[in-house]
């Protein structure tokens, strides 16, 4: 059995720890523990060659996985697997969101519900309903955080080994309003002003949240705060007057626009050497195919979820009595965007989502938009890294902490 174990141990965990690359990793090593290679996300275990034997040594290479990340946050984990796993979650996809679970810090006992949230402080617990999650605890003025479009906190938990003052994730949960996005704004403020009541404050966004961070960063000035940092990983807001995303927004496109963007920064990656199986599966959504994972219709679902009431948020900029079209949207939207005080600061991917520009025009647009901004924008590239593995870089974590010499 110690022969095996060591074999799959060459199976390296995956560097984000979200749903979608978790579970592509557990069905490499249900693959290789079965030998049987066509494992189903969504079939019980038992039902595909799953015996006592092969359920043991899947057990005890996931403890040893989690414990070898050096991570006190996994190493908790681990502990947390109950012997029988593979009865208590009997499908990957299951097993995905368990994992996923742990990762972030969250038990989650047999009945599906869970004991914490908290990342920080395991005495401390913070339910999962809960919209800001401290993910790591230090010294300063705490980093806030907002995950992506998927609302997930998965993306975010890899920079967690690199930060060393205290941060905030902000995620996206089941009872959060999201709809419209002015409300979703004022309640994120809400959450914050109840944890820190008075300022001074630094934000962050990733990927698509810019625009939502954009929004709290404005209702937080407009009540007095100073906003001492604003930075944005991997996109910035006035990247959506780009002519094609505009058009995708004014033609009700978006949610099409946004998977091809997905596939596009999968396959450019480096974490995924263009093989994620998302890939797959997200291509057959675009077909109209419901058979899919359920990892990626949830992630489908997030986005859907947010990004709705983002396009509708958007669509208030084009100038009245006047043809919608790039120019009609880009002034006032340009305008909102750079009223926000606080300096800007800009973190792009090498392989990021600059890839999902035509070749032709990524020249242009290579800072993603912020050449357009009436308002200085400080920038940084960070080579050989793509839309997901730039959250795992260390190099992003130091520009975060280190905000003001960028």
């Amino acid at each position: 059995m110690e022969e095996q174990i060591s074999a799959i141990d060459l199976i390296e965990p995956p560097v984000v720890w979200e749903v979608a690359p978790i579970d592509e990793w557990l069905l490499r090593l249900v693959a290789n523990v079965s030998k049987f290679p066509d494992i189903s996300s969504t079939v019980d275990l038992r039902h595909q060659g799953f015996d006592s034997l092969t359920a043991t040594i899947f057990r005890l290479h996931l403890v040893r996985a989690l414990r070898s990340r050096k991570d006190p946050i996994l190493a908790r984990g681990a502990d947390a697997i109950p012997q029988n796993l593979t009865h208590v979650y009997p499908t990957i996809s299951q097993l995905a969101t368990f994992v996923e679970g742990l990762a972030s810090g969250i038990s989650i006992p047999v009945n599906g519900k869970p004991e914490t949230n908290s990342m920080a402080d395991t005495d401390s617990p913070v339910p999962l309903d809960e919209e800001i999650v401290e993910m790591c605890s230090g010294p300063g003025i705490p980093l806030i955080v907002f995950s992506g479009m998927t609302g997930r906190l998965g993306p975010l938990l890899a920079l967690r080994a690199h930060l060393s003052g205290t941060v905030w994730a902000v995620q996206m949960t089941k009872t959060t309003p999201t709809t419209p996005l002015s409300r979703h704004a004022e309640f994120i403020v809400e959450k914050i002003l109840q944890r820190r009541p008075n300022g001074p404050y630094r934000l962050a966004a990733y990927s698509g949240s810019g625009v939502l961070g954009v929004a709290i960063a404005k209702l937080l000035e407009d009540r007095g705060a100073e906003v001492l940092q604003f930075t944005f990983v991997d996109h910035f807001p006035l990247l959506f007057t780009r002519h094609n995303n505009e058009r995708s927004l004014r033609e009700e496109l978006a949610m099409e626009h946004s998977i091809r963007s997905i596939i596009d920064m999968l396959k450019a990656d480096p974490l995924f050497s263009g093989g994620s199986e998302r890939i797959t599966h997200l291509q057959a959504v675009l077909a109209g195919s419901s058979d899919i994972s359920d990892s990626v219709r949830g992630m489908i679902e997030g986005i859907r979820r947010f990004a709705t009431p983002l396009c509708d948020f958007l669509a208030e900029f084009y100038a009245p009595n006047a043809e919608n079209s790039s120019s009609s949207f880009a002034d006032a939207f340009t305008r909102w965007v750079s009223s926000v005080k606080a300096p800007f600061s800009l973190i792009i991917a090498e392989f990021g989502v600059n890839v999902t520009v035509p070749k032709a025009s990524r020249g242009v647009w290579a800072d993603l938009g912020a050449h357009l901004c009436p308002k200085p924008v400080a920038q940084r590239v960070i080579p050989g890294v793509g839309h997901h593995g730039i959250v795992a870089d260390k190099r992003t974590a130091t520009i975060l902490q280190e905000w003001g010499s960028l």
